[in-house]
């Protein structure tokens, strides 16, 4: 379910106005990306204004490594990977997304 609202914007100029709709989507920021190179552990950490909202997250391929936990108002995840990723992305249920390079940690 999103949870995108939207406003419209009207603007008027010598009696002639022009209205627009505007679709406002929550923000997802990612917080942290690591890779652990040596453990081959990756951790991802990220925020968002909709507690509600369920959190999903990927690297590289776009391929989910599944659903973030909640607590606190930060949204956590992990998984084992044999390759070092690139970038990581999360997803919002609530309609937002956010991508980031994934740093990578000599552990």
């Amino acid at each position: 379910v999103t949870i995108a609202r939207s406003v419209t914007v009207t603007a008027t100029y010598n009696g002639a106005s022009v209205s627009s709709q505007i679709w406002l989507i929550p923000s997802v920021t990612i917080t942290s990306a690591r890779y652990l190179t040596l453990s081959q552990k990756f951790f991802i950490t990220a925020r968002t204004g909709v507690a509600n909202a369920v959190l999903t997250f990927a690297v590289d391929d776009g391929s989910s490594l599944g659903t973030m936990s909640f607590s606190a108002w930060v949204w956590t995840g992990h998984a084992n990977m044999r390759t070092t990723p690139t970038t990581a992305t999360v997803w919002s249920s609530a309609g937002g997304m956010a991508t980031v390079p994934v740093t990578l940690v000599n552990q």
